[in-house]
C-alpha cells in the first residue's frame, strides 16, 4: 500500500501520500505544516518498518524528538506478481484443496462475485451484514464502535474504496471492504450473513480479490493487520508494520494514553 500520515485538529484530516519517499528534511516539513494547521498531533500508522519512512519513524523516536513508537505488528499479504499458478502451486496441499472447496461451493450454489463501488447502499450492507455476524457470535461489532462505523460511511464515493461482494438467491451474503492505492489493494474490513456461513463466504470473497489482484496485474494484496489463521492459507509474504505518534509540545497530557488505549 502507499502508506499515510494523518493529522487530526478537531475534524479536519490532512491527508500527506507518498511518505516512503521522504527523507529527514521532508519529514521537518510535513511536521511544520501540521503546527501550522493548529494540529497537536501527528498519527503515522500501518507503516512498514523495513521502508525509508519506518526507518526516519523509529530514529527519531530514539532521539525523543516528541515521537514514540506505540506497537509494532505483523502483517500478511500476498505478492501479486508471482500470478495465479504460482500462487496456487506455493499453497500447501490441504490449504489448495480448502480455498478450491469453498470458491466452487459458492459457484455451484450460484453465488455470483464482483467488485462496485463503495456506495452508501453498499457499505450500510456491509456494516449490517457485520452486525448480525457479531451479534451471533458474540463479539464486538462496529454498532458498538461509532466512530468506526462513521469512518465506514465516510467512504461512500471515495475514489480509493471497493466493496468486494458474494451474492446468493439475490441476497448479499458477504461483503470485503477494499482500500485501493496505486497496483495495491488492502482488505480493510470483512462481513457475511450468518445463514451463509457453510459456504464460507469469506474466505471465498479472499480468493476472488487475490485472483483478480492477479487478473489486473497489481502488485500486492494487503490483509491488513493481524495475523489470523485463515489469512496463513493464503498469504505468500510478511512485513513488520509499525504505529508511531509525534506530539506537538503543547498536546493535551492525556493525549499518549488515549493512542496507547487503542492499541490491540
Amino acid at each position: 500500500m502507499g502508506w499515510r500520515v494523518g493529522a487530526v485538529h478537531h475534524t479536519d484530516y490532512l491527508d500527506f501520500p507518498d511518505l516512503e519517499a521522504f527523507d529527514e528534511r521532508g519529514l521537518r516539513r510535513l511536521l511544520d505544516a501540521a503546527r501550522d494547521a493548529g494540529c497537536a498531533f501527528v498519527l503515522f500508522s500501518h507503516v512498514p518498518r523495513s521502508g525509508n519512512l519506518g526507518r526516519l519513524l523509529r530514529d527519531a523516536a530514539r532521539r525523543d524528538e516528541g515521537f514514540r513508537t506505540l506497537a509494532c505488528q505483523p502483517t500478511l499479504g500476498v505478492d501479486a506478481a508471482m500470478g495465479s499458478s504460482a500462487w496456487w502451486a506455493s499453497r500447501g496441499k490441504e490449504s489448495r484443496r480448502r480455498l478450491d472447496r469453498y470458491r466452487r461451493k459458492a459457484l455451484e450454489a450460484g453465488g455470483i462475485f464482483a467488485i462496485e463501488p463503495a456506495t452508501e447502499e453498499t457499505l450500510e450492507t456491509l456494516l449490517d451484514l457485520q452486525n448480525q455476524r457479531s451479534g451471533q457470535a458474540g463479539l464486538d461489532s462496529f454498532a458498538t464502535m461509532p466512530d468506526f462505523a462513521a469512518l465506514i460511511r465516510s467512504l461512500a464515493g471515495a475514489g480509493i474504496a471497493r466493496v468486494a461482494t458474494l451474492r446468493l438467491n439475490g441476497e448479499c451474503a458477504g461483503a470485503l471492504l477494499l482500500l485501493v492505492d496505486g497496483d495495491a489493494i488492502g482488505i480493510y474490513a470483512q462481513a457475511f450473513a450468518p445463514h451463509w456461513h457453510h459456504l464460507s463466504p469469506g474466505t471465498g470473497l479472499f480468493v476472488f480479490v487475490i485472483e483478480d489482484a492477479f487478473r489486473r496485474g497489481l502488485r500486492y494484496v494487503d490483509f491488513l493487520r493481524g495475523d489470523e489463521p485463515y489469512k496463513r492459507h493464503m498469504a505468500t509474504t510478511t512485513m513488520v508494520m509499525d504505529k508511531h505518534l509525534w506530539l506537538a509540545p503543547d498536546a493535551a497530557p492525556e493525549t499518549p494514553a488515549f493512542f496507547e488505549s487503542l492499541v490491540e
